[in-house]
């Protein structure tokens, strides 16, 4: 069932009729419904316990495993990290059983804060929980295959109807959003969307204009060149010392990780659409280039580095339930490992054979 009103997150939770209810589906549904209300029964049993027990609950029983989507696998993935953190922090006495009396003591001070944090963004805050924002949801709604967007299969007309068709239905749904916005929000100061649409210049209506700096000109001495004998450099003269491109490293491998790498990477060598990927093979090759794996909570993997000098890991979900990770979704992938450690596809040769 919705929530009674936009303001709140609490909802109640009925079976379908005719459906029966399972008790893996009355503990499953207890341990979500305790998670998301936040309410004292959260408050006794605190998070990392539920969350726990959330987690042993989908190791014991396929069924419960089942119950949960990639997307819900995901976010509880996310909470878990932060459970532990919190574990973590609770551990931390005697001064942790502190912490919520300094918090309570200083509430004021915390809000202001917030405040101040918040900003600008209160209006777009409050547009959003308008009701005739409810009409920009009921379009969004992504039903019927609206937003299907196959840019990794070849172009066809087919594929290009549908892709235009996709992009149209977009264009609909930020048209109602900016409809909502422009008409409830007008103070955009210190947001992305000024910070993009700002002059180049600092020069602002309601700023004094800045004063030019004056710069001296560079005096060069000069130095008479030798005509006759072997011509020297000047004794003042330094030798400027171009610093040392940084390197990667090549990763040699076998054709079954090469395979994964290819499809995580663009290789121009490639002409054929690369397929899905076995999340056992992507582990098999991420582990080949001296990566530690260590499985997390929910969906997620944590990934160290211990061959290279590197000091971030970086996480990546498992997919769920198929357990194959999808096209787009692997050129994610390689693109979180661009920025975080730089590598891109020239980095991975076929390891020869002796």
């Amino acid at each position: 069932m919705p929530p009674p009103d936009p303001y709140t997150s609490d909802m109640n939770v009925i079976p379908r009729a005719g459906v029966k209810i399972t008790e893996v589906d009355k503990e499953v549904m207890f341990l979500i419904l305790t998670l998301w209300k936040d309410d004292w029964g959260l408050f006794i049993a605190r998070l990392p316990l539920v969350v726990d027990e959330v987690e042993r609950l989908m190791q014991a029983d396929s069924k419960a495993e089942a119950l949960m989507s990639a997307h819900a696998a995901k976010i509880l993935g996310s909470i878990a990290i932060i459970a532990q953190c919190l574990k973590q922090l609770e551990l931390y006495q005697p001064w942790a059983t502190q912490f919520d009396q300094v918090i309570q003591a200083n509430i004021d001070l915390y809000r202001d804060a917030w405040s101040k944090t918040r900003g600008n963004f209160r209006q777009s805050h409050e547009a959003f929980l308008r009701k005739e924002f409810d009409e920009a949801a009921r379009v969004a709604k992504p039903s019927g295959g609206k937003f299907t967007y196959p840019y990794s299969k070849r172009r066809t007309k087919e594929t290009v109807d549908t892709m235009r068709r996709a992009e149209a239905n977009r264009d609909i749904v930020w048209a109602k959003i900016d409809q909502v916005t422009q008409k409830h929000v007008t103070d955009f100061e210190n947001t992305y969307l000024w910070e993009l649409n700002k002059p180049p210049s600092k020069l602002f209506l309601d700023e004094p204009a800045q004063e030019p700096k004056k710069f001296k000109p560079e005096v060069k001495s000069k130095t008479k060149v030798k005509t006759k004998g072997d011509p020297t450099e000047p004794a003042t003269a330094e030798e400027a010392t171009l610093p040392a491109e940084a390197t990667q490293p090549k990763f040699a491998v076998d054709a079954k990780a090469l395979k994964v790498f290819r499809t995580l990477f663009f290789d121009p060598e490639v002409t054929t659409t690369p397929g899905l990927i076995p999340w056992n093979d992507f582990l098999y090759a991420i582990a080949a280039t001296g990566f530690k794996i260590e499985k997390l909570y929910g969906s997620v993997w944590q990934f160290t580095q211990t061959k290279l000098d590197v000091e971030r890991g970086i996480h990546f979900h498992e997919p769920h339930p198929m357990g194959k990770i999808p096209f787009d979704t692997a050129r994610q992938h390689g693109r979180r490992l661009t920025r975080t450690y730089g590598w891109h596809g020239g980095m991975f040769v076929l390891l020869e054979k002796s």
